[in-house]
């Protein structure tokens, strides 16, 4: 859970006001959230709020760890990859971490075609792209035909 920082009581009688510890005692789901002050004689105070945007990401991660994979592909190279995730707005950092990801997954065992497709699979289920009830086993999910969903989705928030 999330808190916002606690405004800090000041104590009447402490030495050049020096500030209290709050003491986070209940959430309250509004806006703000309310500590009660360590300082006897001030009971409460308010907190500032702390407030999240509720959107859905516009970052087809799946997409990113594709890429990343055609990187490490010595017949497409590096830099034809890190040019096509420029030229699709993906930062060189984001990019070279994916890259980083991926060797991960290689020197465990783990076929990195198959982790990119169960990231598209996870990703469609949880973006709604992907039904629920499509199991992961079903010979339609494809790599290519979830990649063709994924754009369509992320497309439509941008």
């Amino acid at each position: 859970m999330d808190f916002a920082r606690a405004i800090p009581c000041r104590s009447p009688t402490s030495a050049a006001g020096a500030a209290t510890t709050p003491r986070l005692t209940s959430y309250k789901p509004a806006a703000w959230r309310v500590a009660q002050c360590a300082t006897p004689g001030i009971p409460w105070i308010h907190a500032e709020p702390r407030v999240r945007a509720k959107t859905a990401p516009t970052t087809n991660r799946p997409y990113v760890f594709e890429l990343a994979a055609l990187a490490l592909d010595p017949e497409l190279g590096q830099d034809n990859a890190r040019k096509t995730a420029r030229d699709n707005g993906i930062d060189d950092a984001v990019f070279d971490r994916a890259i980083g990801v991926l060797h991960r997954v290689k020197d465990g065992g783990e076929d990195i075609d198959d982790f990119v497709l169960r990231e598209y699979i996870l990703d469609g289920w949880l973006q709604g792209y992907v039904p629920l009830g499509a199991q992961a086993s079903n010979s339609m999910l494809t790599t290519w035909r979830l990649a063709q969903l994924a754009q369509d989705h992320y497309e439509k928030l941008q």
